[in-house]
């Protein structure tokens, strides 16, 4: 008889055990997802960004890279089928004048990345001519935007004339966003607290 009741009572305390644990699981996923709705609301869960940027000299990945730093986003660099050669300035700025005045879609190396995760994109290019740069061009012409918050940033030599303001009309997107400029010289300086400001206007 006493074994019997050893044994009800070690299945009594077991059966005990197991409804607690349900009870302490069910209550901590409770807390977790009440704690996610509310960050949600608050703003507080981290959407997905991504940098996207061609760069011929290096200054328009530099400050590509320092936005994917600040904003923890992923960073994908536009790649030409075939590089500029920039050991003469001269016939470069002829052929990219050329380009520009054929209006010719400039090849540009396969895209593997998924924009579909992403909820802002962050378009970098150099301004050439007071333009967006070709391969710029090509990779905008081979996406859909039209459910993405949209911001521009160039990095220019002379000048960058209209360029933001013909991106802000010309790229269809959900949002555009208001984008900004940097001379080189500003980027070799320190551009960290126009960066950071420019960056607080786009959440």
């Amino acid at each position: 008889m006493k074994k019997i009741q050893i044994k009800l009572i070690t299945i009594l305390s077991l059966f005990t055990l197991a409804i607690l644990g349900c009870a302490k699981e069910s209550t901590a996923k409770t807390m977790k997802d009440n704690m996610k709705s509310d960050m949600m609301k608050d703003g507080m869960m981290t959407k997905k960004t991504l940098v996207v940027y061609y760069s011929l000299t290096g200054t328009t990945e530099k400050v590509a890279e320092m936005i994917k730093e600040k904003l923890g986003a992923d960073i994908l660099k536009i790649e030409p089928e075939k590089e500029y050669d920039t050991s003469s300035v001269s016939k470069l700025e002829a052929l990219v004048k050329k380009q520009m005045a054929n209006k010719e879609k400039v090849a540009i190396k396969k895209i593997n990345k998924d924009i579909s995760e992403y909820d802002t994109i962050i378009i970098g290019t150099p301004a050439w001519f007071s333009e967006v740069a070709l391969p710029v061009q090509t990779y905008l012409s081979e996406q859909n935007l039209s459910n993405k918050k949209v911001a521009v940033f160039t990095t220019y030599g002379g000048t960058y004339g209209n360029l933001l303001t013909n991106f802000e009309k010309n790229v269809k997107a959900k949002q555009i966003k208001k984008g900004i400029a940097f001379s080189g010289k500003q980027v070799k300086e320190g551009i960290d607290k126009e960066l950071n400001a420019w960056i607080e206007t786009l959440k």
